[in-house]
């Protein structure tokens, strides 16, 4: 069995194993959303966070995603009897109606969010309000629809595009997606924006073996610290990497992936000395060594890179098979900036490897801010890799000023464009165009904003534009239930 095939079966196994316990109890139903009360001991035990898909009712009647946690009474010295209050989003699909106070609350297994996600019961996911003359209105996309094509966000810096690009994944992580996300961080700024949801990759972790890498990549890589590579020197490289082979090998569960950068090192040492491409050989070589010992190629060339396994990347990028929180923000902040746009096409390359030998079983949303920072020519690596095909388990969302810095083929598949437009003073926030290709109009729309200091490049919101805190949250169910009017 292979390792992909390994990881799959465990995730989603043929036979649907017994329902979970229940955990919790249910203990507030409102207008669309339900409050449950579990112990604290079994909250830490179950590693619950939001985002995380539950059932609710003896027959699982009701289907819900956790949107929020929080203490009843904070306190110094938490006690494994203490009760968490969690708040739960239900699927829209889901009739809160016959579900009574006191059912019981119980995480899903892999294979119910599998099924649900196959059916199509996915939540549409909500990313702010729209205005057509008769008042606010929820405005939803499809998070199905996303899947197997591009969702563009562009406008002018300052215009709000990465704030919307942290709405659209919180909302993936509070509705039914039953995948992974990602979300490829240039600058740095997502690490308040999704709290416990989400894994914060920085450079020290976001490693990548030289065997994962395509050797258009390596080349890349090898043109930060010597000259670019010649024709004949490429031809070396990439008959050294052995490209369709190792592609087959990729996500196999080796203690090291193959080939190895001193592997080929030696190679290139024993072909200059038998081979008719001696020179080019030697050359390269060279040049590979110049680069194993430059600290800005060190996500790459390292020997702390060189020791991980693919099941080691998949587990620190892709929160495969089992990570918890499903989503993971990789921080290129601290990054050369030549290296930056490398390390983005190494990534989304695996996105599309790991997409394809899924067969769509393990959906894939991956984000990209700032994308033009990292789309310095026409023909550089992450150019290559966002022009490919789209696959349809795998969504891409780009943060851009203008799609013309877009490849072509990338526009082409597009789906969704989120257009942005400067606000007129500091503290308004304008609506944006969104226009989706199943709908021949463009909707004025206001994206829901994050609370100050979640937000990336905060663009000073409306206070009141901005969500209730979890404070006034919990305050409002408890004021709730003590007057009875919970229901």
């Amino acid at each position: 069995m292979s390792a992909f095939a390994r990881i799959a079966s465990e995730i989603f196994p043929d036979e649907a194993p017994e329902p979970a316990a229940p955990i919790g109890t249910v203990i507030a139903i409102l207008r669309d959303s339900i409050t449950a009360a579990i112990p604290r001991q079994q909250a830490e035990a179950q590693a619950l966070l939001p985002g995380t898909p539950v059932a609710l009712g003896q027959g699982a009647e009701v289907y819900g995603t956790i949107a929020a946690l929080d203490a009843l009474v904070p306190v110094t010295a938490p006690h494994p009897d203490d009760i968490v209050i969690v708040e739960i989003d239900p699927s829209p699909m889901s009739d809160v109606t016959a579900l009574p106070i006191g059912a019981p609350l119980r995480p899903l297994t892999p294979t119910e969010r599998h099924a649900i996600h196959t059916e199509g019961v996915v939540a549409p996911l909500p990313i702010g309000e729209a205005d057509w003359g008769a008042g606010p209105v929820p405005f939803v996309l499809d998070a199905q629809a996303l899947l197997g094509a591009n969702l563009i966000l562009t406008g002018e810096v300052g215009s709000g595009k990465s704030c919307s690009l942290a709405v659209i994944f919180r909302s993936l992580l509070r509705t039914r997606f039953s995948g992974r996300l990602l979300l490829i961080d240039p600058s740095s700024g997502f690490a308040q924006s999704f709290g416990g949801g989400a894994d914060i990759v920085d450079v020290e972790a976001a490693l990548i073996p030289f065997g994962m890498m395509a050797p258009e990549q390596v080349a890349a890589a090898i043109g930060v610290v010597a000259e670019p590579l010649s024709l004949g020197e490429f031809a070396v490289l990439r008959g050294l990497m052995r490209r369709s082979e190792s592609a087959a090998q990729t996500f196999r569960p080796a203690s090291s992936v193959s080939p190895s950068l001193s592997a080929v090192i030696d190679a290139c040492h024993h072909r200059a000395e038998s081979s008719d491409f001696g020179e080019a050989a030697r050359s390269l070589g060279a040049k590979l060594s110049v680069a194993a010992h430059d600290p800005r190629l060190r996500p790459f060339f390292s020997e702390a890179a060189s020791a991980l396994s693919a099941a080691d990347v998949l587990q620190n990028v892709f929160r495969l098979p089992d990570g918890r929180p499903p989503m993971s923000v990789l921080q290129l902040g601290a990054l050369d900036d030549e290296v930056r746009p490398i390390m983005a096409a190494v990534v989304v390359d695996l996105a599309q490897q790991l997409s394809a030998m899924a067969g769509q079983q393990i959906p894939l949303m991956v984000g990209l801010d700032s994308a033009e920072e990292l789309l310095a020519s026409d023909t550089g690596p992450l150019t290559d890799v966002l022009s490919r095909p789209t696959l349809p388990g795998l969504g891409v969302c780009l943060d851009v000023v203008s799609q013309d810095v877009l490849p072509a083929k990338l526009s082409a598949q597009t789906s969704v464009v989120i257009d942005h437009a400067l606000g007129q003073g500091a503290e308004e926030v304008a609506a944006v165009d969104i226009a989706q290709r199943d709908k021949p109009f463009v909707e004025q729309v206001m994206i829901s904003r994050l609370k100050p200091g979640a937000c990336p490049h905060p663009a000073h919101p409306a206070a009141s534009s901005m969500p209730p805190s979890r404070e006034d949250l919990l305050a409002s169910i408890v004021d709730a239930w003590q007057s009875g009017s919970a229901r």
